[in-house]
């Protein structure tokens, strides 16, 4: 296992990859870099049900396999059941280990896991709708990119509360007053991620 993190940190990154504005963009380098392995442990700086994060989608992006545990709803969003190993899903870090050494071992079914770089093996229904009907697209001049369209859907809630906020003023007996819309933690409060199968302490010293 190679980690170039803070955590183990066990062999250097390259001299070029040193700068990390270039590490978290799209540089060729980089990319090619994480498309070096096999698998790609994937962990988000929180556990919220819509944050999911380039950690995730990168490795998938350079056909490595990510080791991922963050988002609750992220099997929601998976090309198939078979294009993540999800951490949540295994009761010990032993059972995990073991998983993924078979699968290293084991290239048909490891082939599987890239089965979704074929678009006809992009099972998710709900994916390809979401990708169908949203209105930014990645790469399509055509769209609005990502936070040009957050950023459009925030004006487009805000017109429709003025809307009816004016129509109210004007006929409040037809038009009840708009019910305020207010962000709180569920929205951006995401908790720290802490060891999945409970405290470091508890873990078997001799568990790998």
């Amino acid at each position: 296992i190679d980690s170039y993190g803070k955590c183990l940190n066990n062999k250097p990154l390259p001299d070029y990859l040193e700068d990390t504005s270039t590490a978290t963009g799209e540089d060729r380098h980089f990319m090619s870099f994480v498309g070096r392995y096999k698998f790609h442990l994937a962990l988000e700086n929180g556990l919220c049900p819509d944050y999911m994060t380039e950690k995730l989608w990168r490795p998938m992006h350079q056909g490595c396999v990510p080791i991922y545990r963050g988002s609750s709803s992220v099997a929601d969003w998976l090309p198939n059941n078979h294009s993540a190993i999800l951490i949540d899903n295994f009761s010990s870090p032993r059972e995990l280990a073991e998983f993924i050494k078979a699968l290293d071992q084991d290239d048909a079914e490891y082939s599987r896991y890239l089965e979704y770089k074929t678009p006809s093996k992009i099972t998710n229904l709900r994916l390809l709708e979401g990708l169908e009907s949203r209105e930014w697209g990645v790469n399509d001049m055509s769209k609005p990119n990502y936070l040009n369209g957050f950023e459009c859907f925030v004006c487009d809630r805000e017109n429709e509360r003025l809307a009816a906020e004016k129509a109210h003023r004007k006929n409040p007996k037809q038009n009840p007053s708009p019910q305020p819309k207010m962000a709180n933690s569920s929205h951006m409060g995401c908790p720290l991620p802490s060891p999945g199968y409970g405290p470091v302490e508890h873990i078997d010293p001799n568990d790998g």
